[in-house]
């Protein structure tokens, strides 16, 4: 009886993918987090554990860690806003003005991170509405031939661990001009298929393609083990979210949904 226990306060474990989590206590009336990441030492290394088979951001509420990286300004928009979409309301909203181009919005870390190899075969879909300030200065696709892809710019990319990032191009993206711009300053669904698709409209290739320095001569078509890779310790899921190369613009984005087969 020399040795007695003294509840001092509680703590709690939350694992957000087999590769992180946070270590959450309570002592004293002191709270504290602390963000528990897993050492990978060498690929494909972490556990190989299965994550919801359907992940889904609506932003009602806030920005549920979203961010986005190279813009002038990023934020939450409530429904009832000037761009708002009329189906599900709030979303989010960012502008041009930061270091490169085109910017991105990025998925929230514990949503789009770690071993995501189970989502393969099955979709990434979202809602998406782009305005510029100059249409006529925007570099558009079917219009100009510039456009074509000298610069790394897919509509969704995937980056892992292991250092490999790969991006899809759709086939008519936001930007596609046919008689005029087809889908400009409107709320419309993409959806981008989790596997090996590849395809070429004239010059402009379309489809899972591998990040690559001497572009567009070097892109090729992504394998299904290639994505699989990637997918198996994934770093981050960025959605482009300018489309005008040319004058500044907005890009709005709500309603992602990543759904396993």
């Amino acid at each position: 009886d020399l040795v007695k226990r003294t509840v001092v306060g509680n703590a709690t474990f939350t694992f957000t993918s087999g590769n992180a989590g946070t270590f959450a206590y309570t002592v004293g009336g002191v709270t504290q987090t602390k963000t528990l990441t897993r050492q990978l030492f060498a690929p494909p290394a972490g556990t190989l554990c299965s994550p919801s088979r359907l992940v889904k951001n609506s932003f009602n509420l806030d920005a549920e860690d979203w961010a986005t990286i190279w813009t002038g300004g990023f934020n939450w928009k409530p429904a009832g806003g000037e761009y708002s979409h009329p189906n599900y309301g709030a979303h989010l909203e960012a502008i041009d003005g930061g270091s490169q181009s085109p910017w991105y919005f990025i998925g929230s870390w514990w949503n789009y991170d770690g071993d995501l190899s189970s989502f393969y075969g099955g979709t990434l879909t979202y809602q998406f509405r782009w305005k510029a300030n100059e249409v006529s200065e925007c570099r558009l696709r079917g219009k100009h031939d510039y456009y074509y892809q000298d610069l790394w710019k897919p509509d969704v990319q995937i980056y892992g661990r292991n250092g490999i990032a790969i991006g899809y191009f759709f086939p008519y993206p936001p930007d596609t001009y046919e008689n005029g711009l087809l889908y400009y300053n409107a709320w419309k669904e993409y959806s981008v298929p989790i596997a090996a698709q590849y395809g070429t409209i004239g010059g402009y290739k379309f489809g899972w393609l591998g990040y690559c320095e001497d572009r567009p001569n070097c892109y090729t078509a992504v394998t299904q083990d290639e994505i699989m890779r990637v997918l198996q310790d994934v770093d981050s899921i960025v959605i482009r979210g300018e489309y005008c190369l040319g004058s500044a613009d907005r890009g709005m984005l709500d309603e992602v949904t990543l759904r396993a087969p």
